[in-house]
């Protein structure tokens, strides 16, 4: 009964082990990246120059100054070359992916997709709209106190917006310029939360805030009264949601496994 300790340790380690050879790989190709990147105009030059000698043919001043202007206006893509090799060879968890999926936005190749009800997605990158706090949560919506003053709270926008010059008549520039990035993810949640729908995608919508934030987010506003008679998707590598049910777990873009916790 109280000897988990041993067993989670070993959990850990061997995620951690993982994560680290993980990063060490990205460490190494990245370096690998910054190499090629400082090299691959001159070392193209070396080789294409070489190549032309190696087979017999004779080089003039003409041909090397034209070629070189050739080269110059080829080193930006030549630049990015090594980069583009990096993306392809990083593979990411899967998360955006999968609500993408859900949402009919990626190509669906096998099975079929479902969905019954009003949707409303919440980004990992945030919209704002320029104006002020309440008509982006508004957002066209009649205006509705109790609900608007449950979702504030709910959201820890209420201390926010109440040090805030204005309170949530406080301007907000393009892409909310003057908001934090922890504060433009809970507007966005704020905003998904007063309109209200039969599903909610949300995207990682905790990476930006603080661990004590996330947990009041997590306890007040997913998992609270506003959105509990709602389905909620959300992807996040918190690990504050384990003690939730119905648990999807992705890695390296393959669905594992699913678990029932109570």
């Amino acid at each position: 009964m109280y000897g988990w300790e041993l067993l989670f340790m070993s959990w850990l380690k061997e995620i951690r082990s993982s994560e680290v050879k993980h990063l060490s790989t990205r460490k190494y190709l990245d370096a690998w990246c910054v190499f090629f990147w400082a090299t691959t105009p001159t070392l193209f030059s070396l080789f294409t120059f070489g190549l032309f000698t190696l087979m017999g043919y004779q080089l003039d001043a003409a041909m090397v100054f034209t070629c070189l202007a050739l080269f110059n206006t080829l080193i930006s893509p030549l630049n990015s070359f090594p980069w583009v090799i990096n993306g392809l060879i990083d593979v990411g968890s899967g998360k955006s992916s999968l609500l993408n999926s859900i949402l009919k936005e990626m190509r669906l190749i096998h099975g079929s997709i479902y969905l019954g009800g009003s949707i409303t997605y919440v980004p990992q990158v945030p919209w704002i709209l320029s104006g002020t706090i309440r008509e982006n949560i508004l957002f066209g919506k009649a205006y509705d106190s109790t609900r608007y003053s449950d979702v504030l709270e709910a959201c820890a926008l209420d201390i926010d917006i109440s040090l805030m010059v204005g309170g949530d008549m406080a301007y907000i520039g393009d892409k909310g310029v003057n908001l934090s990035g922890g504060q433009r993810a809970r507007l966005a949640l704020a905003r998904a939360i007063y309109h209200g729908s039969d599903i909610f995608m949300l995207d990682d919508v905790l990476s930006a805030v603080d661990a004590q934030v996330a947990w009041w987010i997590l306890h007040n506003a997913i998992l609270g009264p506003l959105m509990n008679q709602h389905t909620r998707v959300l992807c996040t590598h918190n690990i504050q949601i384990v003690n939730l049910r119905g648990i999807l777990y992705v890695s390296l873009g393959r669905h594992k496994r699913s678990l029932r916790l109570s």
